[in-house]
């Protein structure tokens, strides 16, 4: 009995570390996908800004080919563009409701950039929120350029 209970021991001590990195490695690849992903997010927010400067009659869906984004830069296929009364929205809904955006766009999280919920734009930069164009689905990160 004594051999097993220290045989269980031994197997605690070796089987929870292992846990504890597994973890750690689950942790490590969201947050590194997450901020691929705002990262991509900004890229093309940027290249809307300019797309609607030379288009200012742009209205709609936006394919993100047609953003002149440059040839290395391969956006998560989830990420949509829309141009709307002289607005640019830049949005894609995550696989998970988000509860927080700094993970995803970093520390200094733009005022314009926000989660949809009921049809309007709720930003942690913002005191007020802003109404969304109807084709942006419900939890949707969004950029507004």
């Amino acid at each position: 009995m004594p051999l097993m209970l220290l045989v269980l021991t031994f197997s605690v001590l070796l089987v929870e570390p292992a846990f504890d990195t597994s973890r750690q490695i689950r942790h490590d690849i969201t947050v590194s996908s997450a901020r691929a992903m705002g990262s991509d997010m900004l890229a093309v927010r940027n290249a809307l800004a300019a797309y609607l400067k030379a288009t200012p009659g742009a209205s709609g869906q936006i394919a993100l080919a047609s953003l002149g984004l440059p040839s290395w830069l391969k956006p998560d296929r989830r990420i949509r563009a829309l141009a709307q009364s002289g607005r640019g929205y830049v949005y894609f809904v995550p696989d998970q409701p988000l509860a927080d955006l700094s993970t995803l766009l970093g520390r200094g999280v733009p005022a314009l950039a926000g989660i949809a919920r009921n049809g309007r734009l709720v930003s942690p930069g913002s005191t007020s929120t802003m109404t969304l164009p109807a084709s942006i689905p419900d939890q949707a990160v969004v950029l507004i350029v």
